[in-house]
């Protein structure tokens, strides 16, 4: 039975380029960084000229290291299988890791929602364990923006508070739960909110009366008071 000759069919890795060392197809070289490998029979001829080399990664986000879980083996020169270290970029930056609203909590903070505001956690369907906590509640004594890390509040103002509340259409869902410690109303510095009987989106949140409390839930459009007394 006649054989037939396939010739090489298997990268070897041959270092560094040296300019005077013929190439064979398939052989892989390195040179300024890069990694290249012949496909035609070379001798002389630069690995950045194309008619026979093609780059084939860039080596210089590599580094030698022992067998390690997440890193790529790559032959050398004899065939030997070597492991190197791929440098990624990360998918969440130091700097994103904290305490702070709309930051990415710890690990020792995972079990709970503390440090999380309403734009840093999604969850639909499915279980959710562990704590969910909101912050303390704020005391607040005269006009005043809610933050975004904010959801208890306490109004105990010397006379009416208006309040700046967020976006509706970007808060969809969002709680904000309002009592009034003092005799003196608080309301909305704009007309959306809808009181809990329904009807118009208007401006009055709490009675001017200690112990009033109300709860507000954005539907995207205006914010509903769900619960009041």
């Amino acid at each position: 039975m006649p054989s037939v000759n396939l010739g090489r069919i298997k990268p070897i890795q041959r270092g560094a380029y040296l300019a005077g060392t013929t190439y064979q197809p398939l052989d892989i070289v390195t040179y300024n960084g890069l990694q290249y490998i012949c496909k035609a029979t070379s001798t002389g001829n630069l690995p950045s000229n194309t008619s026979f080399f093609d780059a084939i990664v860039d080596v210089s986000i590599w580094s030698s290291e022992q067998p390690a879980p997440g890193k790529i083996p790559l032959a050398d020169a004899q065939g030997k299988i070597t492991y190197l270290w791929v440098a990624l970029t990360p998918l969440v930056e130091q700097s994103d890791i904290g305490t702070a609203p709309n930051q990415v909590p710890r690990n020792g903070d995972l079990g709970s929602m503390a440090y999380q505001s309403h734009l840093s956690v999604n969850i639909e369907g499915g279980i959710f364990q562990g704590q969910v906590r909101r912050r303390a509640p704020v005391t607040k004594t005269a006009a005043f923006t809610v933050a975004d890390n904010e959801h208890w509040l306490i109004c105990n103002g010397t006379a009416s508070i208006p309040v700046t509340l967020p976006d509706a259409a970007t808060n969809l869902g969002r709680e904000i739960m309002l009592t009034n410690r003092a005799a003196f109303t608080v309301v909305s510095a704009s007309s959306n909110v809808v009181p809990l009987a329904g009807g118009a989106a208007g401006t009055a949140i709490l009675a001017a009366a200690a112990g009033k409390y109300a709860t507000l839930v954005s539907d995207g459009t205006n914010w509903i008071i769900t619960q009041a007394n």
